[in-house]
């Protein structure tokens, strides 16, 4: 290995040795330190994306006169590029604008840097967007043109020609410190599908390696937070089928002894035989959170259920139980007008009920948007929560349900 890639993977173990999940990364893709970084119009550090491979090329002399401390800062920096996706979020803004405002976004989350490096401007809001300070720099710059402040270094910027003039006093950063450069028009997409399934198998290489998540989630605030819990959350269940697998295991057909039908073959006294089709208890939340739509997808489910089990009580309650009766064919306009109630929200009368009332049937089904404390009074037969919409609803075993106008892909 040469002297100058020497000073690199130095940083980059440094950083793996203090567990940096930025260091994690930074063994994904192509760095190395080289004389002369091609097509950069500043000779420090660059992002580059090209032929479907993400490259960060740092400058020899820049680099090697950096403490330990600030090359580890550089490497982070160019990283925050990397889980931001810079390279693929110009669309059309000035490149060397868009370089100084990328800067100003993520230095204010980076220690030890170079001194010469882009901070956010004074006054600017904190931990806001690129776009944003993208938007604020432009304003900005109209401004101190109409004020004769910096005319000749404005209309270089605003034109896009990535001139490298000084730094008046009080006005706006007009050197950029380092280069993203941005992903080919045709390969933008590609680099952004890259790029999360570097983050995603890195974030999994870490869970797995029993890193705590408060860790992993402070890095960049906001930028995987997504990732994590996509990682970290069950896959997605379909609730009609995972009811339908509930309702199946308690009728699971089971062989039992039995001394009412001896064996034929006279290999032992006990015979055996199928166990019955269970009962079912679908509890009905119609508190006012409910929906009427909601509420006519949990009915149609009961009638499913209706048809596959040997009974299946449903109880309708809110705050308190407003109805129990046996669903059987032919009662489907009732169930239709069973969703009053309309007020809050308690599961322990419901629960209650089924203790005092229905402790005979076989299981119990909880269909709910959640929006309530999980119940004091446990249930005396197994019961599953199906939950359509708070997430953070503690009841177990819990089946999210998001609604089906609801496109999003949630995981539990």
């Amino acid at each position: 290995m040469s002297a100058k890639q020497d000073l690199i993977e130095h940083a980059i173990m440094e950083m793996l040795g203090d567990k940096d999940f930025d260091g994690y990364i930074l063994t994904r893709l192509d760095c190395k330190v080289v004389d002369e970084i091609p097509g950069a119009p500043v000779q420090t550090a660059a992002l580059i994306f090209r032929g479907s491979r993400f490259f960060i090329r740092i400058a020899h002399e820049f680099f090697k006169n950096l403490t330990d401390a600030e090359r580890v800062a550089v490497l982070k920096h160019e990283i925050a590029h990397f889980i931001n996706k810079h390279m693929s979020r110009r669309n059309g803004r000035d490149p060397m604008i868009w370089n100084i405002v990328g800067d100003m976004a993520i230095n204010q989350n980076i220690v030890n840097l170079p001194k010469d490096c882009v901070p956010l401007q004074k006054g600017w809001p904190t931990h806001e967007s690129t776009e944003l300070y993208y938007d604020k720099y432009m304003k900005e710059l109209v401004k101190q043109s109409k004020q004769g402040q910096g005319q000749g270094q404005s209309q270089g910027q605003s034109q896009g020609q990535g001139q490298q003039g000084g730094q008046q006093p009080g006005s706006l950063p007009s050197k950029q410190w380092d280069t993203v450069m941005d992903a080919p028009v045709e390969e933008g997409s590609s680099a952004d599908s890259l790029a999360d399934e570097i983050l995603r198998e890195t974030i999994k290489e870490r869970l797995n390696a029993g890193d705590s998540m408060e860790k992993l989630r402070g890095l960049h605030a906001g930028a995987l937070q997504e990732l994590i819990d996509d990682l970290t959350k069950p896959p997605m269940i379909d609730w009609k089928q995972a009811l339908t697998r509930f309702a199946a295991s308690l009728a699971d057909v089971q062989t039992r002894l039995t001394l009412k039908r001896p064996d034929r073959r006279q290999l032992s006294p006990f015979g055996k035989r199928k166990e019955y089709f269970p009962s079912l208890v679908v509890c009905v939340d119609t508190s006012g959170s409910v929906s009427d739509e909601l509420l006519s997808r949990f009915f149609s489910q009961i009638k499913l259920l209706g048809r596959m089990l040997s009974e299946v009580q449903v109880v309708i309650a809110d705050a308190a139980v407003h109805e129990s009766f046996e669903y059987r064919s032919g009662l489907e306009a009732k169930l239709a007008k069973s969703g009053f109630g309309r007020g809050g929200t308690d599961f322990d009368p419901a629960v209650q009920y089924i203790n005092k009332n229905l402790s005979q049937h076989d299981g119990a089904v909880y269909l709910t948007d959640g929006y309530c404390p999980v119940p004091a009074t446990k249930c005396r037969i197994p019961m599953i929560w199906i939950v359509t919409d708070n997430e953070s609803f503690e009841g177990k075993p819990k089946i999210m349900a998001p609604d089906e106008g609801d496109h999003r892909r949630r995981r539990y």
